[in-house]
């Protein structure tokens, strides 16, 4: 990147910000709502060719207090919900490419009472994760997809 400063030019390789790219599920067929496999992989082989890097969550939070600078090209990869479509078709890309990943869980369908689904990840599954050195793991909330009343009307909300 180059940074004009009094009149002089010089060559910057840190990062001013950091792209977040956020996803659901990555799936086979087209449901309208979340992203093909197919396209998933093109997308992080483009990046990967084109020199952009993962970083993982805390260096992130490190760089929004200003405690680390990134180098350029560098970005966030994180998916949400926990949900097994994230993990199992974009591991091996991630091996792959060298690339890591957040995963935001909704503890209680994979860590508390509803847990052991077929669509959320495990306990077991999400230990899986942590071992591969490849993802991170942080709470996307324990009922952040559960509606309550919100109002003396009954209007549904989170």
């Amino acid at each position: 990147m180059l940074i004009f400063n009094n009149n002089s030019v010089f060559v910057s390789d840190n990062a001013k910000s950091i792209p977040v790219l956020l996803y659901h599920g990555i799936i086979n067929k087209p449901d309208g709502a979340n992203v093909l496999l197919e396209n998933f992989r093109e997308q992080m082989f483009a990046l990967k060719k084109a020199g952009w890097q993962t970083i993982t969550i805390g260096d992130f939070y490190a760089f929004m207090r200003g405690e680390k600078q990134l180098p350029d090209k560098s970005f966030l990869l994180t998916f949400d919900d926990g949900r097994k479509d994230s993990y199992y078709p974009v591991d091996p890309i991630l091996k792959a490419l060298d690339y890591e990943a957040v995963i935001f869980i909704i503890t209680k369908y994979s860590t508390g009472e509803k847990s052991g689904s077929v669509y959320y990840l495990s306990n077991n599954e999400l230990r899986t994760t942590l071992e591969s050195g490849r993802w991170d793991v942080q709470s996307h909330g324990r009922d952040s997809h559960t509606l309550y009343s919100i109002d003396k009307n009954g209007t549904k909300g989170n």
